[in-house]
């Protein structure tokens, strides 16, 4: 489900601008299909980090939806400005991806984006003193590898 909406990621990451409205067909055109409850359940478009979709779209390209229009099918993407989550996890990603010259699947040894991410903002948060060593341990076992 994660890399269904990896391609909305990628397109809203190369956007600029601060908002940008589209149609749920150009979206639909660019996930590959999205599924019935997209067009006509309004909660399938929040926000909230819980839902996979939004997760690894539009949240994970630092967006948010915003003016949603279940009736015309369009809504507007908004950036979400200085989130420390989204940009945290936007500049570790990919230097993470290449070790020594070659590419390192860090994702796959991590059990998912997801869970990297999780590790990710981890570590920001213990070098920024919001958390201890014993706190960071406890969230990279209890995300490295699972799956």
């Amino acid at each position: 489900m994660a890399k269904r909406y990896e391609p909305l990621r990628e397109f809203l990451a190369r956007q600029g601008g601060n908002s940008l409205r589209m149609k749920f067909k150009q979206i639909d055109q660019i996930v590959g299909g999205l599924p019935p409850s997209a067009w006509t359940h309004r909660p399938w478009w929040s926000n909230s980090p819980n839902w996979t979709h939004a997760r690894n779209g539009w949240l994970a390209a630092g967006w948010k939806t915003a003016d949603v229009d279940m009736q015309a099918r369009e809504l507007t993407f908004e950036r979400v400005k200085d989130s420390p989550s989204t940009t945290a996890a936007q500049r570790a990603w990919n230097p993470l991806r290449r070790q020594k010259g070659r590419e390192l699947d860090i994702e796959a040894l991590a059990g998912g984006r997801d869970n990297l991410v999780e590790i990710v903002l981890a570590v920001k948060r213990y070098v920024d003193g919001e958390i201890v060593e014993t706190e960071l341990g406890r969230v990279i076992r209890q995300h490295w590898g699972k799956g």
